[in-house]
C-alpha cells in the first residue's frame, strides 16, 4: 500500500484583483522613470487622488522609477491595505520583459505577505503574473 502526500508550496503571497484591495496586506504599483521624476505606470486602476498621493509618498522617499527598483512605504488614509511598494519599471514604453522582472523583484521583496494585489496587470497581465509566480 502507498501513502501519498500531498505538500503545497507557496512561492509568493497570494494575489488578489483590484477589486479585492479590501482583503490584501500589500497593494504593489509601477512606477516609471521618466526626466519630470517617476510617474504611477496602469493609472486608471485606482482613483487619481489615490495615484497622485501615492506618487507623491513614493517620491518623499526617493523613488525615481528605475527598472526592478523597490520602495514601500505605509499605505493613505482610505486605503485598506497597510503598505505599498511601489517597483520601478524603467522608462517608458514598458515593455513585458521589463514587466515581468520587476514584477519578479517584488514579489521577492513580499516575504512574510499573506495577500498582495497589484497594478502591475494593467499594464501587461500577463508578465505580471508571470513575474510574481515565477519571483
Amino acid at each position: 500500500m502507498s501513502s501519498e502526500s500531498s505538500t503545497t508550496h507557496t512561492l509568493g503571497p497570494e494575489l488578489v484583483t483590484v477589486g479585492e484591495l479590501g482583503t490584501a496586506d500589500v497593494l504593489v504599483i509601477g512606477l516609471t522613470s521618466g526626466d519630470d521624476g517617476p510617474s504611477v505606470a496602469g493609472t486608471g486602476v485606482l482613483s487619481g487622488e489615490t495615484t497622485a498621493e501615492l506618487l507623491t509618498l513614493a517620491k518623499a522617499v526617493g523613488a525615481k522609477g528605475k527598472a526592478e527598483e523597490i520602495t514601500r512605504v505605509p499605505a493613505p488614509d482610505g486605503l485598506s491595505v497597510t503598505s505599498v511598494v511601489a517597483v520601478g519599471l524603467g522608462s517608458e514604453p514598458v515593455g513585458a520583459e521589463q514587466v515581468r522582472k520587476s514584477a519578479g523583484v517584488a514579489a521577492r521583496g513580499l516575504s512574510g505577505t499573506t495577500t498582495a494585489v497589484t497594478t502591475l496587470g494593467a499594464v501587461d497581465l500577463g508578465a505580471a503574473v508571470e513575474g510574481f509566480a515565477l519571483g
